[in-house]
């Protein structure tokens, strides 16, 4: 695990098989392959990229929400091209009984270019998840004592706020 709580603009990581970087820093750019992307580390938090960042289909991107409007979520802030090549999403949300907030919005991926001129776009996709799909995330939880898995749904688009970030509705 490679955790990132400071700043490191100028330092390049690679992500191998088995690793994660995680924290909420400052990187250079970065390539997963085979390894694990997640923002915070334990709670939520921003994870910043200097520079392009591209994941290997065999790679993890893991995201933080709690789907009430107003809530934190993890973000990844990229400065750069951003390229998916299907990797895998795994969403991580909490067993709520209430107060959830449909139609919400989370922004997990800021994809921003430094300097005027049109905007990088994100390139590819998740795994199993193009543009408007819509998938389910189980949250566990415990009900009346007992152990239960909350079903959630969250529909996913690589083009929201600003027409080039990764965003989940719930």
């Amino acid at each position: 695990v490679l955790r990132i709580n400071g700043t490191q603009p100028s330092s390049r990581v690679v992500v191998l098989s088995n690793g994660t970087l995680e924290g909420t820093g400052v990187v250079g750019g970065f390539n997963s392959v085979e390894g694990t992307v997640s923002p915070g580390a334990g709670t939520f938090g921003t994870l910043q990229s200097n520079g392009d960042v591209a994941f290997d289909s065999a790679s993890r991107f893991v995201a933080q929400v709690i789907p009430i409007a107003g809530k934190p979520t993890d973000l990844l802030f990229a400065v750069g091209t951003v390229t998916l090549n299907n990797a895998t999403l795994q969403v991580q949300a909490p067993f709520l009984s209430s107060g959830t907030t449909p139609g919400a919005t989370f922004r997990i991926i800021r994809n921003s270019e430094a300097g005027p001129g049109p905007l990088d776009p994100v390139i590819g996709t998740f795994l199993n998840q193009p543009e408007n799909s819509t998938f389910a995330v189980q949250a566990p939880g415990v009900a009346n004592g007992l152990p239960v898995n909350q079903t959630q749904f969250y529909r996913i688009s690589y083009r929201g706020n600003d027409g080039n970030d990764v965003v989940l509705t719930y």
